[in-house]
């Protein structure tokens, strides 16, 4: 399951944030604290998208461009 949770920050400004965590399946088998940590780095990544996208820019013009990032 994934919440993505918008809220209002000042100047008229959107803070999102992002909370996953498996619901059924195989990741249930691991510890919850585990999953979190295996999680967040790709939980970090979307949001870093997620932003470039709303700011029109791409992740090579953010100087951010790498293997793993068009």
């Amino acid at each position: 399951r994934v919440r993505l949770t918008l809220d209002e920050v000042d100047g008229g400004r959107t803070r999102i944030g992002i909370v996953e965590d498996a619901e059924s399946g195989p990741g249930r088998l691991v510890p919850r604290p585990v999953r979190q940590l295996l999680i967040r780095p790709r939980n970090r990544e979307s949001l870093l998208r997620l932003a470039l996208l709303a700011e029109g820019r791409t992740a090579s013009s953010a100087g951010l461009s790498g293997p793993d990032r068009p």
